[in-house]
């Protein structure tokens, strides 16, 4: 995308090979649906054309910006309802009492990583399709999607080829990519018996709560007494002389029949011996650094590296730079939507509007979403969505407490999967260790020094860290989802097959499994 990259020329086959058995070509419709619907960009930051990966000029990338704000207008007001003005929690906006006010709802959505951006824009053109075909007009919303290319495949390439601690060099990359990857192998080898130690430490305590229902692991154990705790909350909120902890949570049932949990436990017994092998070389050498890679694009949306490596050598240059914005494509997408919102002067110029943001970040998307909310505090969202966060604890303590705090009106919900499923999730044909992304970015691509450097989005890291919101917490709600049946979500990709933009989808009081889409 964008520029032309060795990476991706030397990786294109895989990918090819990769996506064929997948539909992930767009229709013409929907390309022309998309159009208004989606800001992309490519892995420095620059923003792209969605379907051709062609790179946008700053004023072509303004216009097509305009035309997402114009079709958000339009679909917002066709699917406006009518509330109170009291229940406008916005302190910039101002109704006079009395007078229904129109709600209108715009959504912004940025999905993870292990995304090629083909697979992305089909994506978003099935959840734009899902939206649309709402019948209740409080579920629909005016939709935009920000993709990024975060293929584990091409972000392992531009490690391979291109990146050196975190800075770009394509001739020295591509000199010393031999270098690089035998000690990705080398890590993975020498860090086998370790690594195969925790997977089987892990399965133990998987398998253990599966069999015998029995909490034998400490971590599991203060996990389920702080939720215990929230329980006893809801039990005895009539009782006068209980002091409640203010904490909002809930957990669905987890239910697998006899026979499919035998079929799975067999499969992982004959498959034993080959993750031994495959978990330290595919998650500990390669999946390591392709996360890295991942990481540096996540933080190119905003902030990319052009900005730190502009020549200063004249005054001039060294004064625009400190107090240069943020230049990456989502970053002036974002600064945009915050002019755009601040001219809607709310309960000004037209009184009887009011305009409600959801801001929803899946996965890596959350590490997205936290500088958004770091950069743009003043933005008017209502509800802060994160989807099995691949942000850390710290890291989203950091973000949202201050947004909270500053932003009254808005609310903070932590999805997240149940913490059995998280934990023994299948991927890549039971081949590797089991576990969801989160699962393996805490136990092979991170190397956590402190509860606080784990993954937000895992239900047992909420419970065991959720006293860090407690400045904020009457507007802070987590909830894992339950796995019964086919119905979703059970897997860390499910997310975004399920209807996040409804309320009941992140109320703690709403249902916690979901059908799967058609």
């Amino acid at each position: 995308m964008g520029r032309p990259r060795f990476a991706d020329a030397v990786l294109s086959a895989a990918v090819v090979t990769t996506l064929a058995g997948c539909q992930t070509e767009l229709s013409q419709r929907e390309k022309n649906a998309l159009e208004l619907h989606v800001v992309a960009m490519e892995e420095e930051g620059t923003p792209v054309d969605f379907a051709t990966g062609r790179e946008l000029k700053a004023d072509e990338f303004d216009r097509r910006i305009d035309a997402i704000f114009d079709d958000a207008v339009r679909s917002a007001t066709a699917n406006a309802t009518k509330a109170d003005p009291a229940s406008c929690r916005n302190p910039r906006h101002h109704h006079p009492a009395g007078k229904p006010i129109e709600v209108r709802r715009l959504l912004v959505h940025i999905h993870g990583g292990m995304n090629d951006p083909k697979f992305s824009a089909k994506n978003a053109a099935n959840m734009l399709a899902d939206i649309e075909k709402e019948a209740t007009p409080a579920d629909r919303c005016a939709p935009i999607f920000l993709t990024w290319p975060s293929g584990f495949l091409s972000s392992y390439g531009e490690h391979l080829f291109e990146l050196r601690n975190g800075t770009e060099y394509k001739t020295f990359g591509i000199v010393t990519s031999p270098i690089w990857f035998v000690e990705d192998l080398a890590r993975g080898v020498i860090n086998a018996p370790i690594d195969d130690l925790y997977m089987l430490m892990t399965d133990l305590q998987v398998g253990t709560r599966v069999t015998t229902d029995r909490n034998l692991l400490s971590n599991w154990n203060h996990a389920d007494e702080v939720y215990a705790e929230i329980e006893r909350d809801k039990k005895e909120a009539g009782n006068p002389a209980f002091v409640p902890t203010g904490y909002h949570a809930t957990l669905g049932e987890y239910h697998r029949g006899f026979w499919t949990q035998a079929w799975r436990g067999l499969v992982y017994t004959v498959l034993l011996p080959v993750k031994l092998v495959t978990t330290p070389i595919a998650l500990d050498g390669m999946g390591k650094s392709a996360w890295e890679a991942m990481v540096h694009r996540a933080n190119n949306a905003l902030r990319p590296t052009e900005e730190f490596e502009r020549d200063s050598r004249h005054a001039w240059q060294v004064r625009e730079r400190m107090v240069m914005p943020a230049t990456g494509a989502f970053a002036h997408f974002m600064r945009r939507l915050d002019d755009w919102m601040k001219d809607r002067k709310c309960g000004a110029d037209d009184p009887g509007v009011c305009w409600e943001v959801t801001l929803v970040g899946h996965s890596m998307g959350t590490i997205i979403a936290n500088d958004v909310i770091e950069l743009y505090p003043d933005l008017p969202i209502r509800n802060l969505i994160y989807m099995g966060a691949a942000c850390s604890v710290k890291q989203a303590q950091a973000a949202v407490v201050p947004f909270l705090t500053q932003n009254p009106q808005a609310e903070f919900f932590n999805l997240t999967l149940h913490p059995v499923a998280e934990a023994d999730e299948i991927e890549g044909y039971d081949l590797p260790a089991r576990g969801s992304l989160l699962e393996w970015v805490d136990n092979w691509y991170t190397s956590p020094t402190h509860p606080l450097d784990r993954r937000l989005g895992k239900w047992v890291n909420a419970m065991e860290s959720i006293h860090v919101f407690r400045d904020v917490r009457s507007r802070v709600f987590v909830k894992g989802f339950g796995v019964v049946g086919g119905e979703i979500p059970q897997k860390h990709g499910d997310f975004d097959d399920c209807p996040f933009w409804k309320a009941e989808f992140r109320s703690v009081d709403g249902s916690t499994r979901f059908p799967r889409r058609n």
